[in-house]
């Protein structure tokens, strides 16, 4: 598992808004922002990743529900039901159809980066410190060259939570509706 490739990404719920982008290799990060579907599914199929970690709700809630059984058990670390507001909605629908589409060729989960922040103790609130502590960790490239926004923080969470999945350091919070993977805590 030394060379996997992992792609986080923080998506947006509108193709008009920036999806932050992270491609991981071993320690090497590479961050963009990226826009529509096509945008996505070409670079992914550039990087032909072993592990896709999608930060946004990939299933609806059941029964009429707004909120997912994940999403109340992560509700403290920032989960938002999917069918909360009309922007979530957009969101949910769009991380429905980009899941479906992408598991036909990839293997993908669904993470939230602000979950693995705070178990992992990185600042991401606070502008820059989560970056300068993912330096500390030892990751290197695009956050090294430039100030990343926080779209690109948190596909860069994503990437993480699928490195730490691969290597069976995660567990899973949800049931029968969809789950989250996020780092053991």
């Amino acid at each position: 598992m030394l060379n996997e490739k992992i792609v986080g990404i923080d998506l947006a719920g509108l193709p008009k808004n920036e999806t932050g982008f992270c491609r991981l290799k071993r320690k090497q990060a590479t961050t963009s922002k990226l826009k529509t579907n096509e945008e996505i599914h070409k670079k992914i199929d550039e990087v032909s990743p072993d592990l896709i970690a999608i930060d946004g709700p990939t299933t609806k809630p059941q029964d009429g529900r707004i909120a997912r059984q994940c999403d109340i058990e992560l509700k403290e670390c920032g989960a938002l039901p999917p069918l909360m507001s009309e922007g979530m909605k957009k969101l949910n629908e769009r991380a429905i159809t980009l899941k479906n589409k992408l598991e036909e060729n990839y293997c993908v989960i669904e993470i939230l980066s602000t979950a693995t922040a705070e178990i992992l103790g990185i600042k991401r609130k606070q502008e820059n410190e989560a970056q300068k502590q993912m330096i500390k960790m030892g990751l290197k490239g695009t956050l090294e060259e430039r100030l990343l926004t926080i779209d690109e923080i948190d596909a860069l969470l994503a990437a993480l939570t699928g490195r730490l999945h691969l290597k069976g350091k995660t567990e899973i919070v949800g049931g029968t509706e969809g789950f989250i993977v996020i780092p053991k805590r």
